[in-house]
């Protein structure tokens, strides 16, 4: 297999140095995916080939002779290449190809499995121990994520301040998020940023001021070409799925997960404390349903 093909240039380069050996058929199907690469990553073998006038194996024999060990990596590798350019329009016209074939989204779960395989070389990493033990000895912990990363740097606060007595969370791309981390001690305080495509500037001002300011900076983000990797202390890779309208994030999930329970780990006493003093709430304010005891006499037997 060759390597990733993380740009378009990337796929250039291939097409040209395989060039030489191209028949025909090839030449038609490389001119195709150049002039239509952002097409081409959604289409099935017989749909570029339907495009294309040529046969559907001429198209497995042409990935194949690229070094892929068929269409579906080939595919995967093409849709790296245009994930950071993808807009809502080119996903629409992929979701009204894909309607009525087969079982509805079974591509995006597919997609969500492989990636949570992918993620298991980022737990391998020294680097998640890092990242945790960084945020379990920091005083205070500012938790960043914008726009749609918004909603995982949420999910991760919450959770981290069940385990860790000062989490803040910053949402919002503006001057706001800055003025946060002004009264805050770098040599006291981590930072996690989460950032996917297509990479709001605003994150990028965000972080640029914290490394700036000295604060250490772990950053969640989908590959190693994101736009933020030179800044960040840490860097830790969860890939997202992109075959749908809009994104989907089960393996930043399952990584913020993770980090929450090495940070758990670290701190074993402080956790416990914790988590005890949160259950005693619950149960005094019936916080859970379960928790009622007339809730639960109404259920049905």
């Amino acid at each position: 297999m060759p390597a990733p093909l993380n740009s378009r240039e990337e796929l250039v380069a291939l097409l040209q140095e395989k060039s030489a050996g191209f028949s025909d058929a090839f030449r038609k199907i490389a001119a195709f995916i150049l002039a239509e690469y952002h097409q081409a990553c959604f289409m099935t073998a017989q749909e570029l080939a339907d495009a294309v006038g040529v046969s559907q194996p001429s198209v497995t024999r042409f990935t194949t002779y690229l070094g892929f060990s068929g269409f579906p990596e080939f595919q995967r590798s093409l849709q790296q290449v245009v994930r950071h350019e993808i807009t809502g329009p080119d996903r629409m016209r992929a979701l009204a190809r894909e309607s009525g074939q087969g079982t509805p989204y079974a591509g995006l779960v597919q997609e969500e499995v492989r990636n949570l395989n992918r993620l298991m070389e980022t737990l391998a990493s020294p680097a998640v121990s890092e990242v945790a033990a960084m945020l379990a000895g920091a005083r205070t912990v500012a938790v960043a994520g914008f726009r749609a990363s918004a909603s995982l740097a949420v999910y991760t606060a919450f959770f981290l301040s069940k385990v860790h007595p000062d989490v803040r969370t910053l949402t919002r791309g503006d001057s706001t998020a800055l003025e946060a981390l002004l009264p805050l001690d770098p040599a006291e305080t981590a930072v996690l940023v989460f950032a996917f495509p297509r990479y709001p500037r605003e994150i990028r001002e965000f972080q640029a001021f914290a490394v700036q300011q000295g604060f250490p900076v772990a950053l969640i983000t989908d590959s190693p070409l994101s736009p933020l990797t030179m800044d960040a202390r840490h860097v830790l890779m969860a890939p997202v799925a992109f075959g749908s309208l809009f994104d989907s994030y089960c393996a930043p999930i399952a990584l913020a997960n993770v980090l929450v329970q090495e940070v758990a780990k670290r701190e074993p006493e402080r956790t416990r404390q914790r988590l005890a003093r949160f259950e005693e709430l619950a149960a005094k304010h019936g916080v859970f349903l379960f928790n009622d005891p007339a809730l639960m006499r109404e259920l049905p037997k």
